[in-house]
Parts: structure tokens; sequence; C-alpha cells
């Protein structure tokens, strides 16, 4: 409407300084109307980004655009102005200097105008289209009522106040990893004041490399971070090679889709998709960063599939409403044995961050404001390398043996003839077969007797504890004191003035927005 306003009072404005100009005989209607052609000319030439590029392009770029349009009103004017002056006399233009001036000024200002109001009406016309495109959906059954509402209901919420505030006051958390006597594996850095849980994974059949998980929460438990231990797929060209009971590995055939495995998350959490949040340039920079395949080397082993998928949820703790970002990766990689049999395992990772749905873009960027946030151990690498050196060592060596003792026993066969010589061929290559057998056996029993060593390893100091003292020392944050509670309850919270605990098993048992004041969790103290 003020776009209206000002054109009228331009072109009043003009119409009148044509009035006074021809009446006093300085502007013929040759020169009005040739310049008037020009200015729509000008205003047509101005409009063409406007009509024929879209609002998202024109907001990427949207002082290139400004200043182009600017420009060109700036070359359309000194273009008019001098042609206006070839077009009439000397002596005629100089007294109507002035009525021209005014008359050229009057239409860059109203081509200035125009351009400013289509640059404030982009935002709204941009909204305009997403809630129009949004009724689209709705009406052909893509989104659901409910989904509608809430896309409505987010695309014209205010923008949330993003984070600014200083560096924040992080601690480096630590994961220990039993099987090395409880040596740093890794630390990870989150805000000073959050409750850190955590540990690793010792490797499966599909990926002997080992792999942190945990879960790090604010005080009051209504913000934090999840880290999810990789679910591991395999599957292989021959039956014969695929994963076997108990391996730790998912048999499947086929690259496992990202937004298809968020789908079965989603399902599985019972969470309420609020919209899609893949970033599709980053997504793509991950489907590309794959090992390309070398036909010179085709069984070498190689990052073949990559994909990811983010997405915005929400859900309530008590009566309070959370906001959650789900994203999620998958890695697939191809190998090839001696038997130039391929096998194929994929890994899917699951990061969570959540947070009070009024708090939840501040605390992202916060959480993304740590620097370096993952160290890892030199020394655990260093310990982790020897180790499986030295297990692959022995199976070569132990294979080298039984190898030898088969030539040379088959050899000393050789020497022997008729029936005697088959019969005991045929007898060494049964006790070799049963031998093989045997190795196979003893190295399967080897490898599950070390995985009960580990676990015992790792039950003993919480076993020592119960057992011991029957309790649970742990740490008020309220008080700064160290007090002891019935180790029957994994978890305390405490109020914030100290005087009420409440105790539970249940991890997202949280007694806040509950209206019987604020609580935090106490944090266990080993």
């Amino acid at each position: 409407m003020g776009s209206l306003l000002i054109a009228v009072f331009v072109l009043l404005c003009g119409w009148q300084a044509y009035r006074s100009a021809k009446k006093s005989g300085t502007w013929s209607n040759k020169v009005f109307f040739g310049i008037l052609a020009a200015a729509l000319a000008l205003s047509g030439l101005v409009s063409i980004p406007i009509y024929f590029l879209s609002w998202s392009t024109m907001d990427e770029h949207f002082g290139l655009v400004i200043t182009s349009m600017l420009l060109t009103i700036g070359i359309g004017v000194t273009v008019i102005t001098i042609y206006a002056n070839r077009w009439w006399k000397a002596e005629l233009l100089k007294r109507a200097g002035k009525d021209q001036t005014l008359g050229v000024v009057l239409v860059a200002f109203l081509l200035l105008s125009m351009a400013a109001s289509a640059q404030s009406q982009a935002g709204s016309s941009t909204k305009a289209q997403k809630a129009a495109a949004l009724r689209d959906l709705l009406d052909s059954g893509v989104l659901t009522q409910e989904q509608y509402n809430a896309k409505i209901q987010a695309l014209n919420a205010p923008a949330e106040a993003p984070y600014s505030g200083g560096p924040v006051a992080t601690k480096n958390a630590g994961i220990f990893d039993p099987t090395f006597g409880g040596l740093l594996f890794a630390t990870f850095a989150v805000p000073a004041d959050w409750i850190f849980q955590g540990g690793m994974t010792q490797g499966t059949g599909c990926n002997v490399g080992n792999a942190p998980f945990f879960r790090a929460t604010s005080p009051d438990g209504l913000s934090g971070i999840k880290l999810y231990p990789p679910t591991d797929f395999a599957w292989a060209d021959t039956q014969a090679y695929m994963p076997r009971p108990n391996s730790g590995c998912i048999a499947r055939y086929g690259n496992i889709v990202a937004a298809d495995y968020m789908k079965y998350f989603l399902d599985q959490s019972h969470l309420e998709l609020v919209r899609d949040a893949t970033d599709p340039a980053e997504a793509e920079k991950f489907r590309q960063s794959i090992t390309p395949f070398d036909p010179q080397h085709p069984g070498k082993y190689r990052v073949a599939y990559r994909d990811s998928a983010s997405a915005l949820v929400r859900f309530k703790i008590n009566s309070i409403q959370e906001m959650e970002k789900v994203n999620v990766s998958v890695t697939c990689d191809d190998q090839a044995g001696a038997m130039r049999i391929h096998t194929y395992s994929c890994a899917v990772g699951v990061v969570t961050t959540w947070a009070p749905e009024e708090k939840f873009q501040a605390t992202t960027q916060m959480l993304l404001s740590i620097p370096n946030k993952r160290t890892d151990n030199p020394a655990w690498e260093q310990a982790w390398l020897q180790r499986n050196n030295a297990q692959w060592a022995a199976i070569r060596a132990q294979n080298a043996a039984n190898t030898t003792a088969f030539y040379t026993a088959l050899n000393n066969q050789i020497v022997s003839s008729g029936e005697a010589f088959r019969s005991n061929m045929n007898n060494q290559f049964n006790v070799h077969e049963q031998q093989m057998a045997i190795a196979r056996q003893n190295g399967d029993n080897n490898l599950h007797q070390q995985q009960q060593r580990w676990d015992a390893q790792s039950r003993h100091t919480d076993d020592v504890v119960d057992s011991i003292l029957s309790q649970q020392k742990r740490y008020d944050p309220t008080t700064g004191q160290i007090y002891k509670s019935d180790s029957a309850y994994t978890y305390n919270w405490v109020s914030t003035d100290g005087k009420q605990y409440y105790p539970t098993n249940d991890i997202n048992d949280n007694p806040n927005g509950r209206g019987n004041g604020s609580w935090v969790m106490t944090t266990n103290v080993h």
C-alpha cells in the first residue's frame, strides 16, 4: 500500500512538472513521451530479476540483486538525460533545465521505490508460496492434518534468538577400555556442569574396530546429546560367507538408505516427526566421500557407499515440550579375500540432540561452538595395534605350522607305493581335515573364552562394590557433598533446595515438570 501511494505521488508531481514545462514552452510532447517510453522500458529491465528469479535465489544473493538494480537505474537515468539533451535545442534546454531535471529525478525516484517495494514483499511472498505448497500436500494426502498444522505453526513462528554467548566452559569426560585394565580410550568435551555416561564396543564380526557411545545431559535432564552404538549389517557373494549367529552382525542384502533407517528409528522410538532437516548439499558431499573402485586391485578394501539423513522431532518430558534433532549416517565397505569372494558390511550411526523447544536452537549452537569434541588416546591406539598384530601373527604361525606338517607328511607318503600309499595318504588327509576342524574349533573356543574374560573383568569392579558396600556413593551438585544411598537404584534426583531425593532405575524417569519443584540428577561416584 505504501509503494502504491508513493507511485501515485510521484506520478502527480511528474504530471505537474510536465504541465509547467509545457505551459512555458520548454518541453514538447515528443520529449515527454520519449522519456516516458524510455522510463517504462527501464522499469521492465529492472523488473527482470523479480519475474525470472526465484525468491530463494534472490534471498541468497540479496546484495548482488539490489546492487544490479541500482546500477541499472543509474545507467538508464544517465542515458535518458543525454538523449533528452540531444532532442531539444540548447537554448531551450537551458531554460527548461530545472523542469527536465525534476522530471528525470522523479522518474528515478519512482523506479527506486518500485525496486524497494518488490524487495520488501519478497519475504511475505516466499512465506505465502510455502503455505500454498503445504496446502497442496495436505489436499493430495501427502501430509496429515496434524503434520500440516505443525508445519504451518513452524512457518509462522517467530525466529528463535540464536546462541550469542561466549565460549562455553567444558570438561573432558573419558571412556575407558576394560580389556586393557581401564586404559583411557578417548575423551569428549562437554559442558562443565553436564552429566556424562559412556562406554565402548569391542568390535563385531562385521567390524573389528572399537566405537564409543555416550549420553551427556544438563543437570535438569531436559537438554542433552546421545551417541548410539553403531548397528552393523553384513552380506556376501555366497551363502557360506554370510554372518553367523552371535557374530554381532545382522544379515541382510544391499546398501541401507539413511532415510529408510530414519523412519524405522522414529517409529521404534515413538517420536513425532516435525520436518525433514537433511541438508541436500551436505548429504551429497557425504555420499561422494567414498573410495573409487580400482580395477587393478578389485579385492582391495574400500568405502563403497555412504548416505545421511536428519530430522526434527518432538516429544514431551512430563508437561515440558522438547525438540530433538536426529542424525543418521550409513557407511558401507567392500573387500575380497584370497578366494575373490566379496564381503560387504554397513555400519549405521545415530546421534540425537534435544532441548526444550524454546531453547533448542541456542542449545544446538552452543554444542556446535565447542571445539575438539573428541580426542583419542595415542597410548590406547598403540596398545590395540600391538595386540592385534600379535593375534594375527599367532594365527599365521599356526596356519603355517599346520600347512608344513601336512605337506611333510604328504611328501613322506610319496615314497610309498600301491594300496598302502593310497591308504596312508587317505588317512593323512582325513587326519589333516580333523586337525583343521579342531584348530578352527580351538580358535572359536579361544575367542569365546577371551570374550568371557573381558566380560568378567568389566563386571568385576561393580560386583565388588555391590557385594561389600550394598550402597552407591553419589555426588550432590546442590551441596557439593558426596553421600551414600541404596545401590538398588541406579539414578537419584535431588531437589534444588537439597531437602528431597527421588531414586529411580529409569533414566527417562525425570521428576521435572510435575509441579513439585526443580530437580537435578546426582552423579554416581566410583
